[in-house]
């Protein structure tokens, strides 16, 4: 399942964005968490949260809702797919994921990533035996997530409204048990 996190503040990027994803990767389930319904959103299913409400509460009951599946993967709508994802290598990662202690694999290379090696194929990899310190660590980009690890760190997170803050890595750290 696609997950794209939005908000009416970039509604002019939907269109395009949900294009990219009809043209791209139409076999894959998506679904859309933004402050306001979208009328023409073809098979993309709309979860609506109230932006006045804690925001990481109301992105964990649109995934609790809405996404039926393990594992999925989180995106935003600046995120455009210009070519066909690699449908084989996502079955790879989401086996290794089902596999390992591992919460997420990023799909693009992270910032920086310290001592973890970067490998061609996969690029980052949280793992419990590997220290950690970067403060990139959590970033938004598109990162295929276990979905119960990704609902333990906005649980934790806690945050009442979308910010980047230390909060976050922090409770990175405690779901992933660095």
């Amino acid at each position: 399942t696609l997950f794209t996190y939005t908000h009416t503040n970039c509604k002019d990027l939907w269109e395009p964005y949900l294009d990219s994803l009809d043209e791209n990767f139409p076999e894959v389930e998506s679904v859309v968490a933004a402050n306001e319904l979208y009328e023409d959103c073809g098979r993309h299913r709309f979860c609506a949260y109230n932006d006045d409400e804690n925001y990481c509460n109301e992105i964990v009951r649109c995934l609790r809702e809405q996404v039926h599946t393990d594992f999925f993967i989180y995106m935003q709508e600046d995120f455009f797919l210009l070519s066909k994802p690699n449908v084989l290598a996502l079955n790879r990662y989401t086996e290794f994921l089902s596999q390992s202690t591992a919460s997420f694999v990023r799909l693009i290379k992270c910032g920086d990533v310290t001592n973890i090696p970067v490998k061609d194929d996969l690029y980052w990899v949280t793992k419990p035996d590997t220290p950690h310190v970067s403060m990139t660590a959590y970033s938004m980009q598109p990162t295929l997530w276990k979905k119960t690890d990704f609902i333990k760190l906005y649980l934790k997170a806690g945050c009442q409204k979308f910010k980047e803050n230390p909060r976050y890595i922090s409770a990175l750290n405690i779901v992933t048990g660095k």
